[in-house]
């Protein structure tokens, strides 16, 4: 099984680390509703009967484990770096910082690419997973962008503006920015450019002034 997930959970054994890969692998291939726990537990090396052991949802065991891995995306590999980044801005102007963030991003989903493939699609048919991405992802990325961006107004590096706007804006230009450059990379016979470095400023110029001439 690939490499594709590393879990830095110590609470979790190793075999709990297998299932969750496996899972994960198995819901990138073939969709969570074609997934069955016997399929799960080939890829892992385990018995069927050690994934009810560690995760028991009874009939509702693969949502069981897909909530577990958004769980664990958010808690060890989504946001902390986030808060790292935010937490040492001292000498670091607001562009750099978000030149930070953005980077960090795009290592973070290339990294981890068939994890998020499977979190975004499940999250767009399932009620109940959009749920756990908003409350353990989402409304938690939006307070520590919303805290962030008051500090740059009370600065005056920013205008006040509603935060639900500006956290949609930025968000929002971040991730079709990264999904673009991977969706390119996959079905486009146009080369990716080198040019990174200077589409990352081109996208900061827009998110800190907008596209309108002067």
């Amino acid at each position: 099984m690939d490499e594709f997930i590393d879990i830095p959970n110590s609470k979790l054994s190793e075999k709990e680390k297998l299932i969750l890969k496996a899972a994960c692998e198995t819901f990138s291939e073939k969709g969570y509703n074609a997934t069955s726990t016997k399929e799960i537990a080939k890829m892992a090396g385990v018995s069927e009967g050690t994934i009810f052991r560690y995760f028991k949802t009874k009939n509702h065991i693969l949502k069981g484990l897909l909530v577990q891995l958004i769980e664990l995306v958010v808690e060890n590999i989504a946001l902390p770096p986030i808060e790292k980044i935010l937490q040492n801005e001292t000498n670091k102007d607001d562009k750099e910082i978000f030149k930070e963030i953005i980077i960090d991003r795009m290592n973070l989903v290339n990294n981890n690419f068939k994890l998020f493939k499977v979190i975004v699609s499940e999250a767009l048919f399932q009620e109940d997973i959009r749920g756990v991405v908003y409350n353990k992802l989402i409304s938690r990325a939006t307070f520590i962008i919303d805290d962030y961006y008051e500090k740059m107004v009370r600065n005056g590096t920013a205008r006040q503006l509603p935060s639900k706007i500006v956290f949609s804006s930025i968000v929002g230009s971040i991730f079709m920015f990264i999904l673009k450059r991977n969706m390119d990379s996959l079905y486009s016979n146009v080369e990716q450019d080198d040019n990174i470095d200077k589409d990352i400023d081109f996208l900061i110029d827009i998110m800190f002034n907008g596209i309108g001439s002067k």
